[in-house]
């Protein structure tokens, strides 16, 4: 795979219409994905959260990368993998339609706000409560977490209203990364992180936290990720087409094809992201 790929397809003029016209001309600044036309999707997504998303300091990879790029390239339409830096840049430049498509995240009110998120159940996202080997925490759900301090990553959101519990319950710390995230609960300066299952499972590979750091049962949740459209993109109009075929990809086991074959990689060789 590589990070910027370019089609020979000839460029075609689209019209933006309706919200996603206003919501364009409303923005201060304005992007290459903003443009009147969509001559060229750019898709990002999370740098740091493999093996499904991550940059590997050349280009964006992992299983949601793949699978974008396999509908993107069936269904002709010319597109860039694009690392934005963190994840908070990687939404802001979707809010400032300096991007196309995310791949993938979790919905939530704000992000509606400016994302369409694609139906079909596809990527799942189970999210898991990590602690140092050692730990004495009897962990069985949510409430066992009052009164322990939490470390969890920026603007990442965990589902099944995990997120309302932790703002009204919870005591975290909020760091930019899960590397920062792990190295913080290692070194004791918090109780327990909380992540993605998978991710934080390649994080303590890389790391060579194997022997300190665990995941523990049951899971804080598992939801449903979708791709999201950025609304005032031009590229929208891609969206039932690129929905349809990713319905096809779920159906004959594409998908999944895709994802543990990411997966296997990732366990024969792990990359260092902390840098």
């Amino acid at each position: 795979m590589v990070t910027r790929r370019r089609s020979k397809l000839p460029e075609k003029k689209f019209r933006s219409g309706g919200i996603a016209a206003a919501l364009a001309a409303g923005l201060a600044a304005a992007g290459p994905a903003s443009a009147a036309e969509c001559s060229k999707m750019v898709v990002s997504g999370h740098p740091g959260y493999p093996p499904l998303v991550y940059y590997d300091g050349h280009e964006m990879r992992g299983a949601w990368m793949a699978i974008a790029s396999r509908i993107l390239s069936d269904l002709d339409i010319p597109f860039e993998l694009s690392y934005e830096g963190p994840w908070s840049r990687v939404l802001e430049s979707a809010m400032e339609a300096k991007i196309d498509l995310i791949a993938t995240l979790k919905e939530s009110p704000e992000r509606l706000a400016y994302l369409s998120f694609t139906t079909t159940p596809a990527v799942y996202a189970d999210i898991a409560l990590f602690v140092r080997s050692d730990s004495t925490l009897q962990y069985h759900g949510w409430p066992d977490l009052i009164g322990k301090l939490g470390g969890i990553v920026r603007d990442e959101h965990y589902g099944l209203g995990f997120d309302e519990f932790m703002r009204s319950h919870l005591t975290v710390e909020t760091v930019t990364s899960i590397d920062l995230d792990f190295k913080m609960l290692e070194a004791g300066h918090v109780d327990y992180a909380v992540t993605g299952y998978y991710p934080g499972l390649a994080h303590i590979a890389s790391l060579g936290f194997e022997d300190r750091l665990k995941a523990v049962q049951p899971l804080i949740s598992q939801t449903v990720n979708g791709f999201a459209f950025v609304t005032a993109s031009p590229c929208l109009k891609y969206l039932p087409a690129f929905d349809k075929q990713l319905a096809v990809l779920v159906k004959n086991g594409t998908v999944q094809r895709l994802v543990d074959e990411n997966l296997r990689n990732w366990q024969l060789k792990p990359l260092d992201l902390s840098n």
